[in-house]
């Protein structure tokens, strides 16, 4: 699963990797209402303030999954969502997004980390366990 996202930061790639994960009973995927549930992580760059894009897709058994992707509420006033943008299905998402100087002077690429938590739900559309 994690080999068919892309992840980048201003057109950088990131190397995304699982870190936990959820299932839904056996029963709720034979009713199609079964909701995956995957915790990716990946390093990030240091970040300068500015305006930035965080891409984000999802190629993983496209034919047979239902996604819905959006942005969390970043954790950091310093952090503000600008845009977002999705493809017809949600396999992709772009998040445009500033960060604010850092008065401190401390590195900027904490900040990031609820942007990197975009939101996405997999459902299998025949009911079945993939």
């Amino acid at each position: 699963m994690v080999s068919a996202l892309e992840v980048a930061i201003d057109e950088r790639p990131l190397q995304a990797r699982l870190v936990s994960w959820s299932f839904p009973e056996p029963s709720a995927f034979r009713r199609g209402e079964g909701t995956i549930r995957l915790k990716i992580q990946a390093t990030l760059p240091r970040v300068l303030a500015g305006s930035h894009r965080l891409f984000f897709k999802n190629t993983h058994l496209a034919d047979h999954s239902a996604y819905l992707a959006n942005a969390l509420v970043p954790e950091s006033a310093r952090v503000t969502v600008t845009a977002q943008r999705r493809d017809r299905d949600q396999s992709q998402l772009t998040i445009e997004y500033t960060v604010g100087a850092d008065s401190t002077g401390a590195g900027l690429a904490w900040v990031l980390g609820s942007l990197a938590a975009a939101f996405l739900m997999v459902r299998s559309r025949w009911g079945r366990a993939i």
